[in-house]
């Protein structure tokens, strides 16, 4: 197909835990007043012309659920968000871990969120430094890997003229998005992460279907519109900026989630009883 599939990732507008990090412990957290705002005026400022999204997906976490729904209001109107659980944020602080699927299902249902849960299984928020959720930084890149492919793989599923251009929204989280977009430039600009809250950016696949890590690249618009001239990093120089954006999330008091053994936010023995 020569048309691309056009990623519009956003992160989440501002929840009660960014509010500072004496509110990480909130399990879940809702978005503030300021942080529903902030929603309506990423619409008007990105968004005012929903008809050409193919598809609307999400973490099934709180705060990227109910930006979604703020954000992309005229869209879902003809379809459900797909709430995929692969892109729940990486660390296991409370605010981190997300509701288990019967009750999500109920906030929902009570929000009138159209909400399609049907890959949210039991367990997606068991944050177990020895299970696919954990916060150790290969986990969190092969969650990243396998949102990208579920992407990709429903937007080359939605073309139905090979010339069409697919666009997708994404509504995730700051840490997370580093991992999804393998774009580590000013990284620890923020507390683990260099998006601001209800900052977009657009992306699209660096290479053809069968590139098994559907790598992305953010299109020169979308860099520019942030301020960044120039193309962005080369992998290599990409992974340098991995190294330095590690060490500086540890120099603001974040777990260093490159070893098993400092991961977490909770002592080893709690892993091991879970």
């Amino acid at each position: 197909m020569s048309g691309k599939i056009i990623i519009h990732a956003v992160r989440h507008a501002q929840g009660y835990h960014n509010l500072g990090e004496e509110f990480f412990h909130l399990r879940d957290p809702a978005l503030t007043p300021f942080g529903q705002q902030q929603c309506v005026e990423r619409r008007k400022a990105s968004f005012q012309d929903q008809s050409k999204f193919k598809l609307i997906a999400s973490s099934p976490m709180m705060r990227t659920l109910h930006t979604t729904s703020l954000i992309f209001d005229e869209a879902i109107q003809t379809q459900d968000i797909l709430a995929i659980p692969e892109a729940q944020e990486i660390s296991d602080h409370g605010c981190d871990i997300g509701t288990d699927p019967a009750l999500l299902k109920e906030m929902t249902l009570r929000n009138d969120w159209p909400v399609d849960l049907s890959l949210v299984p039991e367990g997606w928020n068991d944050k177990n430094l020895y299970g696919p959720n954990s916060p150790v930084t290969g986990a969190c890149a092969a969650r990243a890997r396998t949102v990208r492919r579920i992407l990709r793989e429903k937007g080359m599923a939605l073309s139905r003229d090979p010339n069409e251009d697919i666009h997708i929204a994404l509504v995730a989280h700051g840490s997370f998005m580093h991992y999804f977009s393998n774009d580590w430039e000013n990284s620890t600009t923020g507390c683990g992460t260099g998006w601001k809250n209800c900052e977009t950016r657009r992306y699209v696949f660096q290479n053809d279907e069968w590139d098994e890590n559907a790598w992305l690249v953010e299109t020169e618009e979308s860099r520019l519109a942030r301020g960044m001239e120039g193309p962005a990093p080369s992998a290599e120089e990409q992974r340098r900026l991995y190294e330095k954006t590690m060490v500086g999330w540890v120099d603001q008091g974040l777990p260093d989630i490159r070893y098993l053994e400092t991961a977490s936010v909770m002592p080893m023995q709690e892993h091991s009883r879970l």
